[in-house]
């Protein structure tokens, strides 16, 4: 459990807006014990353990998926933050677990352990590349469970045909097609999806 929070917490650094930053080792599990200003310990807690086990392996390079994943997807960094304005279609959407939009009520809920967050493609249609090019998109879907049971999470329709396809799940890796209209999203994980249109 420790271990998948470990990855939760990545994941969430790697797929929010703004710059991510590490301290070196936290892509390894490096804890400095709960110390979190050990800079005047010249000693075991402030060093970064080079010599990583399987666990450390492991951790590593779920950290590298999730930042290539960052990488590869502009809605994931964006050089402006998500915007809502009159008229126009809106950068993200809020979700419930069932697949509708959240309400003011579910923002306060005590109970309410589990979200999803859509960003649509045109978030990332004022991007630019190095020549001053639209950068495309694909709808991207960040569901998030905090809370200590399995819930059921309703995948929201999209325009036209075509199948959510799992990026990162923290929970097991690799990657899938979602091809149900719901997941199940299992205590304590973070599962990101991206909507690949059919043909």
């Amino acid at each position: 459990m420790r271990r998948r929070i470990t990855r939760n917490f990545l994941a969430t650094l790697a797929f929010a807006q703004g710059v991510p930053m590490l301290t070196a080792g936290d892509e390894m599990g490096r804890t400095q014990h709960g110390n979190n200003n050990a800079y005047c310990h010249d000693d075991e807690l402030g060093w970064v353990d080079w010599t990583s086990d399987d666990e450390a392996r492991a951790l590593l390079e779920f950290a590298r998926h999730v930042f290539a994943i960052r990488r590869e997807h502009p809605g994931l960094r964006r050089r402006r933050f998500f915007r809502s304005e009159a008229g126009a279609p809106p950068d993200v959407t809020w979700l419930r677990p069932d697949g509708n939009d959240m309400s003011q009520e579910n923002w306060t809920d005590p109970t309410g352990h589990v979200l999803g967050m859509l960003i649509h493609a045109t978030a990332a249609a004022e991007e630019r590349d190095e020549r001053g090019r639209p950068i495309g998109g694909e709808n991207l879907l960040i569901l998030a469970n905090g809370g200590s049971r399995s819930r059921s999470f309703t995948l929201p329709k999209q325009g036209g045909p075509g199948v959510w396809e799992e990026l990162a799940n923290t929970t097991r890796a690799g990657t899938r097609g979602v091809k149900t209209p719901a997941m199940n999203l299992v205590a304590h994980s973070l599962v990101l999806l991206r909507h690949r249109r059919a043909g």
